[in-house]
């Protein structure tokens, strides 16, 4: 038995009672190949405990606990390996259990996300690679290592205040194993029969899954103690979307210290850049001045006293202070950025989608909410402002801004309207409209903005672009203004060429049958012919194209077949085409409320009622006779009765809505009153109510008995293209440049809403990650409601009331609001790309990464896995690592332990002895023997 022991201890104890004497020593063997089989298996550690041991009366040794800890190390391969970037792909929906309809918001879905990506991010140095990837690492894997200890012998202690805490240290009654093993055969084992006979033995004795913890297994020493951790590579740049946002957020709050008089021009002269810079005073008459004097600009001692009340963090801080205007050569940097079209997947022909045509009538996207206006995510204004974004310094910005107005300018002259401006039903429908039948929407609901709440089925003459969605940002409606101006022009160019053809032969004859003019809806007013109700209305619209009617109902579109008949001739009701007024824009609003006087303060003098409500109809008239003359023309014998039942009653024509603020104006007039007083004053108000339905009620009357029945397409036009055309766009020349970069910060604050939406929609199973974004969504929503109200309000620097009068254009609280956006934007990125990494190892296992991610991977402790599935899959993705970083046994269920640990013990209570052993394998293992090293631990105890 001789080579059973060991070499000399490297520590030795002893310690003397009257009644025991016990002897300690520790034995430690560094890494070597083929590790003797009496110090790397159980059988032979047993028995290298009895030959130390002083009796051998009962020959027997328990193995009472047991600890083996499997990890999993990424390989080092992977750290710069920019290819390796599978684990985005985890959590994806299914498309194979997906319907038509979802398969096809999903196709939207991605051809948004590859736009934005080609237009945020560079290329990564070689034409053959692809661009970086809009949101997380642009490189790797972010998860580092799986690790999980497993116990056993351990017991489980209940207490009062600490349930179900787990003490590893505390061994139980019940041995694990009783060794050594009894041979049957005399002949000697081979060292690879022992090493199978010794995996076998602790594959039955030691299984690592369990059955689960629960009443029955508390106590059972059998029940394996599970823990887990994950641990994350804190080096990698995990938050490229929010850095890229943060830089829009320092450019605007940069171009908020320059002057009110400031044009984008300006910005891209480096002369004028130099006038913005601090400059040094001259020289003093002392002689000891050896270093000249910097003058600090007003501009930048506002900035930095901006910066403090925002409390913005060292980040921007650093940003803000690289964008300084004394680096010239930030002007320099051009854009490969071109007006392109993009072709969205066409919608599946059974699916049921509102027109494109519906204008504000359509449910509005998460994406571009009413209370902070950007862009719709994938179309033209997005795509530009992702691609200023990645130019980073506001000269820059500017230069490719004002390229881009003179690419507007270009397209106006050649009569080529905007690309990707439309409603695209695979981005734009809300989740609540999802299989809801939209078919109703295709005939019922106006598609233009009219005096009146309805004006069915009614369409603009010559005209399919829908009227400017206010729950856009401004330039984006100007955008939609450009396009609808450029149909107009078509049609006012065609008008003339064919009047000028006539004068040049000399026919004085109007052969003009009403259908010089097209309507791109009429396609969407369709009737299902199987509906027995539906044939008698598509038979009506038939007869109303018909030649023998049309010359009675001229300009009429289609018939309204819910509207009850005509009050004196009882001929069905028609809807006519209506002239396109003004497209009416938040600018345009903006001055119709100026000239009603909606926005004087208390210390201006309000106007009267009454003038309000001349100025009111003298903007609404001319809209108004042509609506009438339009419906007369198309119904002939009407009376005023029935073009209100059709058009709606009439809106009110002072343009005043019952919001927040109008009634807290009212509320704090009301407090300044006396009683007497206040009574006098709501008296006035119903007096006032009385006289606008009267005086609305005669405005109406009087209009009808004015107007002359007319086709929309034979009336004057009510505005005029060019003019409004080259008024968009010298406000775009000369918008200033904090408002500019508002709504760029706004449109990509909602570019990284969408990015980051569409790539953990379904991993927001994990719950930690369902509320960070949540958290992200409510910071979004206030940084871009704060930036509507800088754009609308035109924050100005000597504005009174105002705290945040530091800045053009910006209040320190939308700072500071954005500041926490682009927080809560890195920190979700970093949120998800863990979910997803650890979601590619552990696919579906929400729960077991749920608490990785909330415990395990914020202080580095362990996590307790109840769960024996959990732990199967945990398990399976170490050993699925550990296959591609080394050669392990691939019969093996369970992966090669980098830590086996073990105590055993015998039976003899007058002379107790226990063994402690760690050993750690090697990477260069092989199934015949074991390469690692040892770390003995072995106390002998003898009875005096």
């Amino acid at each position: 038995e001789s080579n059973l022991f060991l070499s000399s201890p490297i520590i030795v104890g002893t310690c003397q009672t009257p009644t025991f004497r016990s002897t300690h020593r520790v034995y430690s063997i560094s890494e070597q190949d083929n590790l003797p089989t009496h110090l790397s298996t159980l059988d032979g550690l047993a028995k290298v405990m009895l030959a130390h041991c002083p009796s051998h009366r009962n020959e027997k040794v328990a193995l009472i606990a047991a600890r083996h800890c499997y990890c999993w190390n990424r390989n080092e391969v992977y750290t710069h390996n920019e290819t390796y970037q599978e684990w985005r792909k985890a959590g994806q929906s299914n498309t194979g259990t997906a319907s038509e309809v979802e398969v096809y918001q999903e196709q939207c879905q991605i051809q948004a996300l590859q736009c934005l990506e080609r237009a945020s991010t560079n290329s990564r140095g070689f034409f053959w690679r692809q661009s970086s990837p809009l949101w997380g690492p642009s490189e790797g894997n972010p998860l580092f290592s799986l690790s999980a200890s497993v116990s056993w012998g351990s017991i489980r202690l209940e207490t009062p205040r600490h349930r179900s805490v787990i003490d590893s240290t505390v061994p139980a009654s019940t041995p694990l194993l009783q060794l050594p093993l009894k041979r049957r055969s005399a002949i000697a084992p081979s060292p690879a029969e022992l090493f199978e006979m010794d995996y076998a033995l602790q594959s039955a004795a030691l299984n690592p899954i369990g059955v689960g913890v629960n009443d029955q297994s508390v106590g059972d020493p059998r029940e394996p103690i599970f823990f887990a951790s994950a641990t994350f590579d804190n080096n990698s740049p995990c938050a490229t979307l929010s850095a890229n946002t943060r830089c829009v957020l320092a450019a605007l709050i940069r171009c908020g210290t320059l002057g009110l008089d400031t044009l984008p021009g300006h910005l891209t002269k480096t002369d004028v850049l130099s006038n913005f810079s601090p400059r040094k005073r001259k020289p003093t008459s002392r002689p000891s001045a050896e270093v000249e004097d910097v003058e600090i600009p007003e501009s930048e001692t506002k900035l930095r006293e901006a910066i403090k009340m925002a409390n913005i963090g060292s980040v921007t801080e650093r940003l803000l202070d690289a964008l300084d205007w004394r680096d010239t050569k930030i002007v320099s940097g051009g854009s490969d950025f071109h007006i392109e079209s993009t072709s969205y997947p066409e919608p599946p022909k059974d699916a049921s989608f509102p027109n494109n045509n519906a204008g504000s009538n359509l449910p509005v996207n998460l994406n571009h909410r009413a209370e902070g206006k950007a862009a719709p995510p994938g179309r033209l204004l997005s795509i530009l402002f992702a691609h200023m974004a990645k130019l980073r310094t506001p000269p820059s910005m500017m230069r490719l801004w004002l390229s881009f107005v003179e690419d507007l300018r270009t397209r106006w002259d050649r009569n080529e309207s905007l690309p990707n401006l439309g409603f695209i039903p695979g981005l734009d429908i809300d989740d609540s409209y999802k299989g809801q039948d939209h078919s109703h929407w295709r005939i019922n609901q106006s598609d233009i903005h009219v005096l009146g709440h309805r004006a069915d089925l009614a369409a603009f003459v010559n005209s399919s672009e829908p009227d400017p969605l206010r729950e856009h940002c401004l330039i984006n409606q100007k955008l939609q203004v450009f396009n609808i101006c450029m149909e107009c022009k078509l049609y006012t160019e065609y008008l003339f060429d064919k009047k000028m053809k006539k004068i040049d032969y000399g026919s004085g004859s109007d052969d003009s049958d009403g259908e010089d003019f097209y309507d791109a809806t009429m396609e969407y007013v369709s009737f299902d012919e199987k509906d027995s109700d539906n044939v008698e209305q598509m038979l009506r619209q038939r007869a109303a194209l018909s030649t023998a009617t049309r010359h009675s109902r001229v300009g009429a579109r289609c018939p309204v077949p819910y509207a009850m008949p005509l009050i004196e001739s009882g001929n069905q009701v028609y809807a006519p085409y209506l002239q396109r007024t003004t497209p009416l824009t938040d600018e345009e609003e903006v001055k119709h409320k100026q000239m009603l006087g909606l926005d004087r303060g208390k210390e201006e003098d309000p106007l009267s009622i009454q003038d309000r409500i001349k100025i009111a109809q003298r903007l609404q008239k001319p809209k108004l006779l042509s609506d009438m003359s339009s419906f007369k023309a198309a119904n002939q014998g009407a009376v005023f009765e029935d073009f209100v039942r059709w058009y709606g009653n009439p809106e009110n024509p002072l343009g005043e809505e019952l919001n927040e603020d109008s009634l807290k104006r009212k509320a704090e007039i009301r407090s300044e009153l006396s009683p007497e007083q206040e009574k006098t004053f709501a008296l006035k108000e119903a007096s006032e109510a009385i006289s606008l339905l009267m005086n609305l009620r005669a405005f109406w009357e009087d209009s009808w008995d004015e107007a002359e029945a007319e086709a929309a397409f034979e009336q004057d036009p009510l505005f005029n293209p060019y003019i409004t055309v080259e008024m968009m766009l010298h406000s775009l020349e000369t918008i200033h440049p904090a408002l500019l970069m508002n709504q760029v910060l706004a449109v990509n604050l909602s570019n990284a809403r969408f990015v980051l939406s569409a790539a953990s929609k379904q991993a927001r199973q994990v719950h930690i990650l369902a509320e960070g974004f949540r958290n992200l969504d409510d910071a979004i929503d206030l940084a871009l409601a704060a930036l509507t109200k800088d754009s609308s309000d035109q924050v100005a620097p000597n504005t009174p009331g105002r705290k945040s009068d530091l800045l053009s254009h910006l209040a320190t609280d939308t700072i500071a609001k954005c500041e926490e956006a682009c927080n809560q934007i890195g920190e979700f990125e970093i949120l998800l790309s863990r979910s997803l990494a650890l979601l590619e190892k552990l696919p579906g296992k929400y729960g077991l990464v749920d608490s990785l991610l909330q415990k395990g991977c914020t202080d580095g402790t362990f996590v307790f896995v109840k769960d024996p599935s959990d732990r199967d899959a945990l398990l399976g993705a170490i050993r699925s690592g550990q296959m591609v970083n080394v050669t392990i046994d691939p019969s093996s269920f369970f992966p090669d332990a980098s830590m086996r640990e073990y105590v055993l013990s015998n039976n003899d209570k007058l002379n107790p002895c226990q063994l402690n052993a760690r050993l750690v394998p090697s990477t260069r293992g092989v199934a015949s023997s074991f390469n690692g090293s040892l770390l003995l631990a072995l106390s002998s105890s003898e009875h005096n």
